[in-house]
């Protein structure tokens, strides 16, 4: 995530072959029974049935375009989901946050926030502000999400007499970018559209899983569900406040930007350990955690 006009711009090369001595054979392939192959064609199979097309909107204009330039910014997303039992005064909470980002009058970790985005979970009651920050800030901001125990921020045990559900645990993360797909897209206001929040260990390095996410057939999928843009994470794992734990190497954390809920609720089926984008590549490693958010306001702070 997601604001590039001041950054480089290095191309990816999107390839069929992937990276890594362990991998024989193109992750997107599905095995059938008589051979063990399947056909290069991923985005076919993995699409919904055809019931359901009609209420997917494929993206207007196919994207193909991969750039690591977001990497040497080093920023990324870091966001609470936390349950919300009354919206309104949640609302008044966020955008006087927002306000004090703006004025400076806010915790030091989030001074330098690029963009915002509020968040409202499609089917739940969990809302979220996800702020783009320096990646160098996630060790002070985790913790702010830590809600138990000696360490506990005191906000939320005042919350749970306002809007906030007790009952719902808070979801933290924090990451940092380094591979945009679609960045001319990801730089335009979103407000309206929904965010698939997705994350999963993997068992190598960023380097090796790169070109498992720029494979044509992989792409193709993307743009058949109505992915607009793209960004991925590596997340940090180590502070906490982070609820997310895999016993992987490294954690991954993707945004995708659907263009209808139809194609996020689309893509949640092909989100799995058994699904053809992952059975294959033994270096995935769960939990397979995704969350649908309706993207309530888009908030730009510095370009």
């Amino acid at each position: 995530m997601f604001a590039f006009a001041t950054h480089p711009r290095v191309s990816v090369k999107v390839t069929r072959r992937t990276v890594g001595r362990s991998v024989r054979r193109e992750p997107t392939r599905v095995p059938n029974q008589a051979n063990g192959r399947g056909p290069s064609r991923l985005g076919r199979l993995a699409r919904p049935p055809q019931s359901a097309h009609a209420l997917i909107k494929p993206t207007a204009l196919a994207v193909d375009d991969f750039s690591t330039g977001i990497a040497a910014a080093h920023l990324g997303p870091l966001g609470g989901a936390v349950g919300c039992n009354d919206y309104k005064e949640f609302e008044k909470v966020i955008y006087g946050f927002v306000e004090g980002i703006k004025t400076g009058e806010c915790p030091p970790w989030a001074k330098d926030t690029v963009r915002a985005f509020l968040l409202k979970e499609e089917g739940g009651n969990r809302v979220m502000l996800t702020i783009l920050i320096p990646s160098a800030e996630l060790k002070n901001a985790l913790p702010f999400f830590v809600e138990s125990g000696p360490k506990a921020n005191p906000l939320w045990a005042q919350s749970n007499e306002t809007w906030k559900d007790p009952n719902t645990p808070i979801f933290a993360t924090g990451s940092e970018a380094f591979l945009v797909r679609g960045e001319a897209n990801a730089n335009k206001n979103i407000k309206g559209k929904y965010f698939g929040q997705y994350q999963l260990g993997w068992n190598g390095t960023i380097d090796e899983w790169i070109p498992q996410f720029t494979v044509p057939e992989a792409n193709e999928f993307h743009n058949s569900v109505g992915i607009e843009f793209s960004v991925a994470h590596k997340l940090d794992l180590k502070t906490p406040g982070n609820a997310y734990k895999t016993k992987a190497r490294n954690g991954l954390e993707v945004f995708h930007c659907f263009n209808s809920v139809d194609g996020a609720k689309a893509f949640e089926k092909a989100f799995a350990p058994d699904s053809p984008f992952f059975v294959n590549e033994p270096k995935y490693v769960g939990p397979y955690v995704q969350t649908i958010w309706k993207v309530v306001d888009d908030i730009v702070f510095k370009a």
